[in-house]
């Protein structure tokens, strides 16, 4: 779904939720969900620092992921682009 860009508002906030409470979670799955929900809506720096958090083994691991490919494998600009067109456009009047 979101290598299509098809995160539903409700889904990106759901992402972003779990993002936030994954910091409550044991070990390395704290890490592992906080980069995952990242990549998911497109915060690839937020990504990044979580993988950085997780240890040498985990690092590898997480990078053999389906997800981590969808980050790096050209869908990352599409997921920017397409988070962005889907944030509430204000209208001034």
């Amino acid at each position: 779904i979101a290598r299509r860009g098809l995160l539903s508002p409700e889904e990106r906030s759901y992402a972003r939720r779990l993002r936030r409470e994954s910091t409550t979670l044991p070990g390395n799955t704290g890490n592992n969900v906080a980069a995952s929900c990242s990549i998911l809506l497109g915060q690839m720096e937020e990504a990044e620092d979580a993988v950085q958090r997780m240890s040498g083994e985990d690092q590898e691991l997480f990078k053999t992921w389906p997800i981590w490919h969808l980050s790096k494998n050209g869908y990352q600009d599409k997921i920017i682009q397409l988070n962005a067109s889907a944030l509430p456009i204000s209208q001034e009047h």
